[in-house]
């Protein structure tokens, strides 16, 4: 039967590489940005950013959090000009978020900082397991990102 796959085991490891991926790519470690953001702030103008105009329900459902908290976070960013809400037709209490063109621009410069970091841990793991295993995981990881921009659209 050969090597039987650990899925468990593989889903921990890939937790702990998200976890380990997120402490390193910390808002403390960004000096380029206007102002200091939370990690919280940082994911909500990502995930704006990839919905174009989602409703905070939306947002609430792929934050994982309270709508009331992601009013909050709207709020804060909306007054920096990083975000603009747009009523929707015919609704009298909601509303679409839009990213504005500074919001955008931190966005940038938050994935060019993080593609930097991608691009030394992949030069470092190329180094030591070369480059036909760096290849096998640009596949799987292109894969999973096509695979969760599916979930996403279902959301």
């Amino acid at each position: 039967m050969g090597n039987k796959i650990d899925f468990d085991k593989l889903a921990q490891n890939i937790n702990q590489l998200t976890l380990l991926t997120q402490i390193i790519h910390s808002t403390k470690t960004i000096k380029k940005l206007p102002m200091e953001l939370t990690d919280s702030q940082m994911f909500f103008l990502r995930i704006v950013k990839i919905l174009e105009t989602p409703t905070i329900s939306q947002i609430s459902k792929v934050m994982g959090s309270d709508p009331s908290f992601i009013s909050r976070i709207t709020a804060k960013l909306e007054k920096i000009n990083f975000v603009k809400r747009i009523p929707i037709a015919k609704s009298k209490k909601g509303m679409f978020i839009k990213i504005t063109n500074n919001g955008n621009k931190v966005v940038e410069q938050i994935e060019e900082f993080e593609a930097s970091r991608r691009r030394y841990l992949l030069s470092q793991i190329s180094i030591d397991l070369g480059d036909d295993k760096v290849k096998v995981i640009e596949e799987v990881v292109n894969h999973l990102s096509k695979k969760a921009r599916e979930i996403i659209n279902f959301l």
